[in-house]
């Protein structure tokens, strides 16, 4: 079978800084990471991962160099060129920037949005996790996307994960409104009255998409099993199997028309109540709780949704968190039981496979089931009267990226410093390093590690100071001397963070591997 290689690359969105050594803050992380197939396995299609607003909270890290790393690098073995998306970069300087804009006088200054200008290029826009709600130019911005032939993959997860504290979750940022419905929440402006409708018919997402997510907390670690047929599903739930749901929630089908259900509690599935849930979290059990994963045809283009980012994500976060620095932790999902990552890969070529139908409800696109009651009574309270699930310590700020710990995504400063280290480095100089610091550090591949999985990189003039290094799944084939014994002795070059593997120092987040 011809081997398929695929490299990392990374677009520089700055000249003046690049990875120089600087005290100025916001210069340590100004790089976009971009992930392209082999050249003979390119289908010409991108696909965006946004952070813009979200996904890098508390412990989230859903990165494609991070805890999204395992998707990335298999939506690029399958030809894809995966790429983040970080925003709009207003005055040129290189350095995207979020300011609230909820103060007039910052909505010029925030340059963390979404225009359809600057996602257009693209022909799937992921979300996951978003934590700061859509503008209501956002919102057109992105319908404006799905309704010129694209698709936007929403991952959501259960009520309240609230993980900046800022009283926003993924499931009221998609919905288009908080689950409270205090003043507070008719932001007007920019951003509009975002208060809870009470109606599951009312709310953007509802009403462009036929669907809404709940604000349920739900567990089923052994895997839910209601899988809709292929025949009905568009084809996106042949070979899935039983999906894992570790406190996560379900969608409402509001029109069946326009969005169907995939994938079903099964009523005989061992489903309870996420043990930290702020209200009843099941509320209605089986296919009455509404699909775990669900799809939508409003128009020209399409829509997916899934309840949970625990079968999707890695155990290989790339930030520190932004409230404490402190390392995050992420659910090794991709790979594990429960995995979400066949229906995934599936739903991304769906998306990004442009079909002139609109709606279910012919022969060949059957049409699904709407949800019977598809906003419960108590999904119209707030059980935390507009607070967060707890309040932040310290200075922490979510609404102020100069409160953000070292190391975090949107922080000020790297972890342990003031910003990355220029140039190439010896393994010896690496020794000496703080973690969480991007280097290129020169060394020679002296032996295996982790079975196929790593290597141990020695300094060119002292053989006997070494480092570790977990080798990306992409790169095995060419740099693990399990795999390929003549590598070693090879002088290459390899970027990344600085941190640990199989407990030595070394680089457990690479970005790439060349030889020199």
């Amino acid at each position: 079978m011809k081997m398929q290689i695929f490299v990392l690359v990374t677009i520089i969105l700055f000249s003046t800084f690049g990875f120089a050594q600087s005290s100025e803050p916001y210069q340590w992380n100004n790089q976009v990471p971009e992930k392209k197939p082999s050249p003979d396995n390119d289908n010409g299609k991108l696909i965006l991962f946004d952070v813009s607003h979200g996904g890098t909270t508390g412990n989230s890290d859903w990165v494609i160099d991070g805890g999204f790393s395992d998707f990335a690098d298999d939506l690029a073995k399958a030809g894809y060129t995966v790429r983040e998306y970080r925003g709009v970069d207003k005055n040129n300087d290189g350095i995207i920037r979020f300011f609230d804009d909820r103060k007039t006088e910052n909505i010029d200054k925030n340059e963390a949005i979404i225009t359809y200008e600057a996602i257009k290029h693209a022909n799937v826009f992921v979300l996951s996790e978003t934590n700061r709600p859509f503008t209501l130019a956002e919102q057109e911005a992105l319908k404006k996307f799905v309704d010129s032939g694209k698709g936007i993959f929403f991952i959501s997860d259960h009520y309240n994960a609230d993980r900046n504290l800022n009283t926003w979750d993924s499931t009221e940022v998609f919905n288009g409104y908080n689950r409270s419905d205090l003043a507070k929440y008719n932001l007007q402006g920019i951003y509009g009255d975002l208060r809870n409708p009470k109606s599951p018919y009312l709310g953007w997402l509802a009403e462009n998409f036929g669907v809404r997510f709940r604000f349920n907390a739900i567990d089923c670690k052994s895997g839910v099993t209601d899988i809709v047929a292929p025949e009905e599903s568009e084809g996106l739930t042949l070979g899935v199997k039983p999906l894992l749901i570790a406190a996560g929630g379900t969608v409402a089908i509001t029109d069946y028309k326009m969005a169907k259900g995939i994938v079903y509690l099964g009523s005989n599935d061992p489903v309870k109540k996420w043990g930290h849930a702020t209200d009843k979290g099941l509320y209605f059990g089986g296919r009455n709780e509404g699909p775990f994963v669900a799809i939508s045809k409003p128009s020209n283009g399409k829509a997916a949704f899934i309840g949970d980012s625990s079968p999707i994500e890695d155990s290989s976060p790339r930030y520190e968190r932004e409230d404490s620095g402190s390392r995050k932790k992420t659910h090794p999902g991709w790979k594990s039981k429960g995995t979400a990552n066949v229906i995934s890969l599936s739903i991304i070529k769906w998306l990004s496979t442009p079909e002139s139908y609109v709606g279910f409800g012919s022969a060949e696109h059957p049409a699904g089931e709407v949800t019977p009651e598809p906003m419960a009574t108590t999904e119209m309270t707030d059980p935390d009267n507009g607070k967060p699930w707890t309040q932040p310590s310290g200075s922490y700020d979510p609404w102020n990226t100069d409160t953000f710990a070292k190391g975090s995504y949107g922080a000020p400063f790297a972890k342990g410093g003031s910003g990355p280290i220029g140039g190439e480095i010896s393994v010896s100089d690496f020794l000496t390093k703080a973690n969480a610091q991007n280097v290129k550090v020169v060394g020679i591949i002296s032996a295996e590690l982790n079975k196929e999985f790593g290597l141990q990189l020695a300094d060119e003039n002292q053989l006997d100071k070494t480092i570790s290094i977990k080798i990306p799944s992409h790169l095995r084939d060419t740099y693990s001397p399990r795999l390929n014994p003549s590598i070693v002795g090879t002088k290459v070059l390899i970027s990344g963070s600085v941190g640990s593997y199989m407990g030595q120092k070394g680089i457990k987040s690479v970005s790439d591997i060349v030889k020199k």
